[in-house]
């Protein structure tokens, strides 16, 4: 039976307009502040996952009370069709984590108690069914890999059971053969740290092992897993936390969830000898921090904490640019590591899903920042430099020398996404009286000849 989620009345959908955009266009966003937060940070919501069928796509959507699915075919008017609660709830739980594999929804939880779920997507878009809701496998885990081509499930820092044992696991694999009848066939405990996130194919797994590094595990023998190479030193190196490898394979891009830490194009053409080739990131923030991502053709999407929808070309994996952004999370505080959580642009629309911990579900279309190609380029070379940051009495904007004499518009604008002023110049510096603006988070953002980019500010007094 489909279940009525009672809190309807009172979600708030909104066109956030106060965001600060460059090739993106905001189409949806859902944000329930009748759910607890689980921090005292304010989080609640965690990862985004998309499911799409008989012509019609949706979006799952983790918080801190359970999963929440929408119907986002037609973006602008997405709707809610059904919520499941999860086992454990409340204040306690921050993390949930997705896959789908043969019209079933895997859902895990890693605060707990709590449990596997696996739901039925078959009855979409009018419900989702679950048949199955057990802890007799898994209590807790913190992330699942689906390798479609095995049925194979990898369960990442796994606390469950093993014939009726109670087991703590680096990574379990679990067959779906019978996908509503999870099996677990190994519990994988040999590596030198816990797995904390997976992406498998062909039964090759890539491993983020935390503050270890990266191990590359081929699992076609099941009974006798086989480590085929291991990057433990590399540039910007933190907690590495997740990746996704290029559609051809011979690349995988890494985040280390560290604050500054850039993220990584890694040649593995050879396992043995893996050489980082590029290093990129969004370029905000000297604390800012990659999260998830994932690799559709030649772009990345990254869902990159403070700095929101983070977009790059990654065609020539040995010079990464930017191409795109939106940020979901507009205040200039980097010190509680919130924002954007998840990311997914694997539905056939290209419609980009994006989950915030602290305002919920956006929905994007990304159009622009994937079909631009000279103004790429100048995109990546725009390096604007607004200080002081936090400001008093006036803002700075240095332009850098490739703008010369072209015209620059700027606009001033506050939290709410009011613009308070716009300026013009030709100089390569500007200066703004902001003497008499409350304190609080502003943003300047403008373009050179058509080249967008902003920089977020905060007022102290």
């Amino acid at each position: 039976m489909k279940k009525l989620f009672t809190l309807l009345s009172i979600i708030a959908t909104t066109a956030m307009s106060a965001q600060v955009s460059q090739n993106v266009d905001f189409l949806y966003n859902w944000h329930d502040p009748s759910i607890t937060p689980a921090s005292s940070s304010g989080i609640r919501y965690n990862e985004v996952w998309g499911y799409a069928a008989n012509g019609r796509e949706y979006a799952i959507l983790g918080s801190a009370i359970g999963t929440h699915i929408f119907d986002v075919t037609d973006p602008v008017n997405s709707t809610l069709v059904d919520y499941v609660p999860g086992k454990a709830q409340g204040a306690t739980v921050i993390h949930r984590d997705y896959h789908d594999y043969n019209g079933y929804l895997y859902a895990v939880c890693d605060e707990g108690p709590s449990s596997l779920q696996i739901m039925d997507l078959q009855y979409l878009p009018d419900s989702v069914h679950v048949v199955y809701d057990s802890d007799s496998l898994i209590i807790r885990a913190h992330n699942i890999f689906i390798d479609s081509t095995s049925a194979n499930m990898y369960v990442c820092s796994m606390l469950g059971y093993e014939n009726s044992t109670l087991i703590y696991t680096q990574l379990g694999v679990v067959s779906l053969a019978n996908p509503t009848d999870p099996q677990l066939i190994l519990n994988y405990n040999t590596l030198p740290d816990i797995a904390h996130d997976a992406y498998v194919h062909n039964d090759t797994a890539y491993l983020n092992l935390s503050n270890l590094g990266l191990f590359i595990v081929d699992f076609s023998n099941i009974s006798s897993p086989t480590v085929m190479g291991s990057l433990l030193n590399y540039p910007d190196k933190g907690y590495n936390h997740s990746g996704w490898p290029s559609e051809d394979g011979d690349y995988y891009f890494f985040a280390d969830e560290t604050n500054g830490m850039k993220l990584k194009s890694l040649d593995v053409t050879n396992y043995a000898n893996m050489t980082v080739v590029d290093t990129f990131g969004s370029n905000e923030h000297v604390s800012s921090i990659a999260h998830n991502q994932i690799v559709k053709g030649d772009y990345l999407y990254s869902s990159y904490y403070e700095d929101g929808l983070q977009i790059f070309d990654v065609s020539d994996p040995t010079n990464v640019v930017r191409v795109g952004y939106y940020d979901t999370y507009i205040t200039t505080d980097y010190s509680n590591a919130v924002g954007a959580w998840g990311v997914y642009p694997l539905l056939p629309s290209g419609k980009v899903l994006v989950s915030d911990m602290l305002s919920g579900l956006y929905v994007f279309d990304v159009s622009k920042a994937i079909s631009i190609e000279e103004e790429t380029n100048l995109a990546s070379s725009i390096q604007v430099n607004t200080y002081p940051n936090p400001f008093t009495n006036s803002i700075s904007i240095d332009f850098p020398k490739e703008s010369t004499n072209k015209e620059k518009s700027i606009e001033l604008v506050n939290s709410l996404g009011q613009v308070i002023n716009t300026y013009s110049t030709t100089n390569n510096s500007h200066t703004i009286n902001v003497s008499s603006l409350a304190k609080g988070t502003y943003v300047v953002r403008g373009s050179i000849d058509g080249v967008q980019f902003y920089n977020k500010l905060l007022k102290l007094q």
